[in-house]
């Protein structure tokens, strides 16, 4: 659907506004998914997965054909010039070696650009589902999850458990013992009574139930509580934000052009004498 004012529109605004929302419906129905409270970090993992599986799908040529034809006859409905190719600068004499210049289509040219998007989207979650934590944190809940709902029978599930459990603990180095954690995770299924953990929470939630004899479970509590304060994948753009909201604030946001500067400077003077620093290092600050 397309917005009913065409005024001071192009076909780059049009592309962007018919291609974009492809997208964000993916983005939102993801988000939707992970915000749940029963959410595992292996559950996690699929959800992520199937987005980019949705996402890989826009670079095909049948969806890229479709969306072009959505994007053009938007602008013939709104009366926008038809797409063109933005012009190209020649190339110095010192780099041409006189070949002819490559020409592309109008609609190669807005295919490259929404090409670029994807990829850079499909990256963004790569790097997401590929970080050693995040690997690490699955191995770990899917130990604890499986101990909660089945006993450790064949010969093949021992070495798995073994293995898993030495995997833990030497990440947790001396934070965790070997023997006392075995024995608690093979407690563990007894201690369910045959109800089904979909999540650490059902397990915390048994484990609440003891009171005082929680104590039987030492390790194991430990280990769920050293798992539950891994750092998330977001980390590094949480602290980039709280870096931001020391340079503008709510009331900043207020404020007129002329005062901003000064109430900038003199905000983050204060934060940094906050910190205990003497200065922040930057011309932006003021401090120096």
């Amino acid at each position: 659907m397309l917005p009913p004012i065409a005024l001071h529109f192009s076909f780059t605004l049009i592309r962007a506004y018919i291609c974009f929302p492809t997208i964000r419906s993916t983005y939102f129905r993801s988000s939707k998914t992970l915000q749940a409270k029963s959410m595992t970090v292996a559950a996690a993992m699929l959800a992520a997965r199937n987005a980019h599986d949705s996402i890989q799908r826009l670079r095909e040529d049948g969806s890229w054909t479709s969306l072009w034809a959505s994007c053009v006859d938007g602008a013939i409905l709104l009366d926008v010039d038809p797409p063109c190719v933005p012009r190209v600068r020649r190339p110095s004499r010192r780099i041409d070696n006189g070949a002819p210049p490559t020409v592309q289509s109008a609609e190669e040219y807005h295919k490259m650009i929404f090409f670029q998007l994807v990829d850079n989207i499909l990256e963004a979650i790569n790097s997401r589902l590929h970080q050693k934590n995040i690997q690490f944190y699955v191995d770990a809940e899917e130990l604890i999850l499986s101990s909660a709902c089945k006993p450790v029978e064949s010969l093949d599930e021992r070495a798995t458990f073994t293995r898993r459990i030495g995997a833990v603990c030497d990440h947790f180095g001396s934070d965790l013992d070997v023997r006392s954690l075995t024995l608690q995770l093979e407690m563990l299924y007894d201690l369910m009574d045959g109800k089904s953990a979909s999540s650490l929470s059902d397990i915390t939630a048994a484990l609440t139930t003891l009171g005082p004899a929680k104590r039987l479970y030492s390790q194991l509590s430990k280990l769920i509580t050293l798992l539950l304060v891994i750092p998330a994948t977001s980390a590094t753009a949480e602290r980039s934000f709280s870096c931001v909201r020391r340079l503008k604030t709510s009331a900043q946001h207020y404020q007129s052009s002329k005062t901003k500067p000064s109430a900038g400077s003199a905000y983050t003077s204060r934060s940094c004498g906050q910190l205990g620093l003497d200065s922040c290092g930057t011309r932006l600050c003021g401090c120096q």
